[in-house]
Order: C-alpha cells, then structure tokens, then sequence
C-alpha cells in the first residue's frame, strides 16, 4: 500500500488541485476511529511563528555571548556561518522532504519510510537525547532570570533554582496540556515581547554607537585562547569549531512546523516553509547582534558569567537594563515551550507505531499526547534536580547538556542522508541534491570535528560522555528484535487519515 501512496504522491503532492482541495478534505473527510490522529489547526503564519520562536534569539544570545567569545571571540561570526550554512540547506531540504511524507514524527518518520525500522529507532534515541537534554538545558539558566528579577540573592539558593525550574517546567505543560491552538496564541505573544525587545535594542545599540563609538577592545586579545597560545595560532581553528557545534542549539528549533505537519491545514503545502524563514531571519539576527554586543562590551565582562544582554543593557539603556531580562525570559519559555512539543510530537509518532507502549500514542480531550508531555517534563525536572543538589555529579551534567548541539546534528545528518538518497534515486530537483550532498558533508565535518576537538575547549570527558551514548545507542539498535513485519503510521492528507504501511519502503 505505502509503495502504490508513495507513487500517487510524488506526482500529486505538488499539485495545486490537492493543495486547493485540502481546505475542504480536512473537514469533510471522517478521520479513522482506529488511529489516534492529531487536530489540523495552523496556518502557516502560526507555524511560521512557531519556527522564529523556536529558535529564541534573545535567549540563546543571552546564554552563550559570554562562552561564544571566550572560545572564538571575534570569530564567533565565523563560527555561526559555519553551522549556519549547513542548517539552511537543511531547512530547504526538509522542506522537500514535508512535501513528500508530512507527518508529527517529522525526523523519526521520514527515517523509518527511507532506511527502515532499525535506522528509525536510532534517529528516534538520538532524537530523543538531542530534544531531552535541550529542554534541561533550557530551564536551569532560565529560572535564574527569573530569580535575578525576584530577589538576586535567591540565585545562590539550590531550592529556590528547583523550586523556579519546577514552575516553568509545570507551566510549561500545562500550556501544551491545553492543546495546540492555545500554543500557537501563546507563542505569537511571546513572539511580538520578543521582537519588540531586539528592535529597541537593535536601535539604542546603533545610537550609543554613533555617540560614543567602541569600547576599547583589543582585537588580538579577543582571539587568544589557551591552546591557541601555546602552538602560537592567530586564528582559535579549535574554537570557532567548537562554537559552530555550540551553535546548534542556538540555531535549532525552527523544525518545529515539520512536526505540526499533521497539525497543519495545508500538511503539504506549509510545513517546511515556517522552518526556512525561521531559520534564516536568527541567522540574520545573529550575524547583526552578536558584532554589535562584542564591539559594546568588554571581554572580560562578556565572559565572567553574567548576563551579558544585561551588561549591555548598563550601557545603552542605563536607567533599568533588568528590564531587559523579562523578554529575555520570555523568549526561554517560547523555547522551552516548543522543543517541548517536538518531543511530545515525536514520542506520540513512536507510539503509534508501537516501538514505545501504547500509553504513548493516547491522545486527551484536547486532542495532544498529555501522558508523554507529563512525563517527559517529569524526567527533565528529576534532572534539574540532579544537577542542582548533586554537586559532585556538576561537571558531569554539564558536559551532558553541552552535548546536545553534538545530538542535533547527528539528527539533522540522518535526516540529510536520507533526503540525500531519496533525490540521488529520483533525479528530482538537481539544485536541492547538491544542497544535501553539500549538508551532508559539512554536518560530518562538525560532528567530526566535535569529537577530536571538544576535550581540549569543553573539558575531558565530553567526547567520550557522546561515544558512550552513541554507543549504547547503537547496541540497542542492533539487538532490537521487532516482533513481526515493522509497520509504519502514514498520514494521508487527501482523506485526512492515517493508513498502514510497510517500514523501509522508498518514496
């Protein structure tokens, strides 16, 4: 069945009859009582604004500024470029690929239909990690915004940082327990708080700079880093790697309009588009925030550990920079908020085609997979709380969560590879191949690079923290025994349903 949909769909999933069609099918097509199958709400300007707020610039600047120039200093643009480049191909390419098999395990889906039921379940475990760990991630240095606007003090306190985590945490999925169009109005609010607070930072940044120029920084000193010294490089090589695999978290996020596919009114038409325009408008952001705060402040406060969105506020708006800590907040609970989602999305999908128990394909009221959202913040709280009571596991935690960027990528790479063959057998779009061939390639590089270069710019440990994963990762895979013929859960836009099909069959 899935090989006699995969033909009809190469040639009519671009036709604009079936687009045009779908606004009614959606509605009068009965979804199957059999199958689990999640509400079709968005448009695409809700998952455009998902895609943006996904990737929450004002937060993730405000979280790694400090690090980003202490490793590559006024190469960090470099750095984002590097990892900016193989992302943008990447959102053209899933793009393709939503167009193709528009489905809520996005990732984990498109895998098991190309490769099979043995390469899904290790994207769906590398999956897992990459979105996991972001979410713990995530919350520990946002409830410490929201103890700095409290009362500073409490940030010393281990209860007081659970205690906030634990709000966030429980807000969080209270809002996604809501169901998904309460999301959507959510983020579009966050999403203005947000933009507003970049533009009028944007512009007091350009009017301090014009009155008062730059902070005296030497250049040369914004480059030095430990080992770069001691082989007398000018250039930190190590470190703009490093910040290029830091950067995936900062610059990742904007797949989430992949897994709303289902979700979407137009699953076949709008998916993918959301996830280019969010992935190049942070790129942009990036590329003219990050020259402005390195030029406004010094070194040595951008990496002694506080905020430095805030130690930029002191200087272009003096008269209450912690105001500037709220949008800033904000734009943590967007992120928290919506990689949160994609979990739930992907474990749902997981359920549904019975590699998780059943429990984790059971939809509420609200039409959204409550148990897996619960469980999933449970697990990401029982961390937080790990990593703020147990002092002497810290370092461990904190090379855990620094390897999330390293997880992500291995998850875009899967994704590409799979693209790669797919467009390589169909001789479809000759432009887009190159572009996979070019993501594939470069996503290697870093992960590759990641591994040999991290111990030195993160700390011992690191590379073998992510060879252990991958390695558990790898022996569960091989031992896995599937119960009969895997199966796959295909969403079927045309007659909103959910049909069965056989994993590995190619598109």
């Amino acid at each position: 069945m899935i090989d006699k949909w995969h033909k009809r769909s190469a040639a009519d999933s671009f036709a604009p009859s079936v687009d045009k069609s779908l606004e009614a099918t959606h509605r009068s097509v009965p979804v199957s009582q059999r199958t689990p199958r999640l509400s079709r709400v968005f448009h695409l300007r809700e998952l455009t604004g998902l895609s943006i707020s996904g990737v929450g610039p004002l937060f993730s600047i405000a979280a790694t500024a400090g690090l980003f120039a202490q490793k590559a200093g006024s190469f960090t643009l470099v750095a984002l470029l590097i990892i900016g480049l193989p992302f943008l191909c990447c959102s053209l390419v899933l793009r393709y690929l939503n167009e193709k098999l528009p489905q809520a395990g996005a990732s984990y889906h498109w895998t098991r239909v190309i490769f099979g039921e043995r390469a899904s379940i290790l994207q769906a475990l590398v999956l897992t990690l990459g979105y996991f760990l972001s979410i713990a991630a995530i919350v520990v240095p946002a409830a410490n915004y929201v103890l700095a606007i409290l009362d500073p003090s409490l940030q010393q306190s281990q209860l007081a940082q659970l205690s906030a985590a634990a709000v966030m945490l429980v807000l969080t999925g209270i809002v996604l327990c809501l169901g998904s169009k309460p999301v959507g109005w959510i983020i579009k609010i966050f999403l203005v708080i947000e933009g507003l607070a970049l533009v009028g930072i944007i512009v007091l940044s350009l009017v301090h700079l014009f009155v008062h120029g730059l902070v005296n920084i030497h250049p040369h000193k914004m480059l030095q880093t430990q080992h770069n010294k001691s082989v007398g490089l000018s250039v930190p090589v190590f470190g703009i790697i490093v910040t290029a695999i830091m950067a995936a978290p900062i610059l990742d996020g904007w797949e989430v309009d992949s897994y709303a596919a289902e979700e979407s009114i137009l699953p076949r038409k709008d998916p993918g588009i959301g996830g280019i325009v969010g992935v190049t408008v942070s790129i942009v952001i990036y590329l003219v925030v990050f020259p402005l705060l390195f030029s406004q402040v010094s070194r040595h406060i951008l990496v002694g550990g506080g905020n430095p969105i805030v130690s930029w506020g002191a200087q272009i708006f003096p008269a209450d920079p912690s105001l500037l800590l709220l949008p800033i907040i904000t734009s943590a609970c967007g992120v928290l908020l919506l990689i949160t989602y994609i979990l739930s999305r992907a474990l749902f999908s997981m359920g549904r085609d019975r590699i998780l128990p059943n429990a984790f394909m059971h939809l509420s009221k609200k039409n959204v997979p409550s148990i897996i959202i619960i469980t999933s913040l449970g697990a990401a709280l029982l961390v937080v709380c790990l990593e703020v009571f147990a002092i002497s596991l810290t370092g461990f935690f904190t090379m855990l969560l620094s390897s999330a960027g390293f997880f992500l990528i291995t998850e875009f790479f899967i994704d590409i590879l799979a693209a790669s063959i797919v467009l390589r057998r169909s001789q479809d779009r000759p432009w887009l191949r190159r572009c996979a061939y070019l993501s594939v390639f470069l996503l290697a590089g870093l992960i590759i690079g990641f591994l040999m270069i991290s111990p030195e710019e993160l700390g011992k440990g690191v590379d073998i923290i992510c060879i252990c994963l991958m390695g558990l990762v790898g022996l569960f895979v091989a031992i896995h025994k599937s119960p009969g013929q895997a199966v796959t859960m295909i969403f079927i836009p045309e007659s909103d349903s959910i049909e069965i099909g056989t994993a590995g069959s190619q598109i």
